[in-house]
C-alpha cells in the first residue's frame, strides 16, 4: 500500500504492507526521537539528525533483543527444571484431597 508521510516537514512517499495505525505510530516515534535529539544537540543538518535517530532506535532495538534472548534463556532453564522435577521417581504429591489421610 502506498502512503505519504510527513516527518518534521519532510514529505516521504513510501510503500508498506502495514496498517495505517501502525505507520502513524512509527512516524510519531521517529518524530519524537528527532525532536528530543534536536533539543539535546541543536543539530540542524536533517541527515545527521536522522542518522542519530537511526542509531538511537537501533540501540533500543538491540537492547530489547538482548533482553528477549535473556528472558528466553531463563524460561528454557525453568522448563528444563520443571521437566526434571516431573521425571523424578520420588515425587511428593503437591495436592491432597480432603478425604485422604496421611499414614
Amino acid at each position: 500500500m502506498a502512503y505519504q508521510i510527513h516527518i518534521l516537514g519532510t514529505l516521504l512517499n513510501i510503500h508498506a504492507d502495514i496498517p495505517q495505525e501502525t505507520l502513524d505510530r512509527v512516524v510519531k516515534i521517529v518524530e519524537q526521537e528527532a525532536l528530543e535529539l534536536y533539543e539535546l544537540t541543536q543539530e540542524t543538518n536533517r541527515a545527521a539528525l536522522f542518522l542519530l535517530v537511526a542509531l538511537n532506535l537501533a540501540l533500543e532495538l538491540d537492547e530489547l533483543r538482548s533482553s528477549t534472548r535473556e528472558i528466553n534463556r531463563v524460561a528454557l532453564d525453568l522448563v528444563k527444571e520443571i521437566q526434571h522435577a516431573l521425571r523424578e521417581d520420588h515425587r511428593t504429591p503437591i495436592l491432597h484431597r480432603p478425604d485422604e489421610t496421611e499414614t
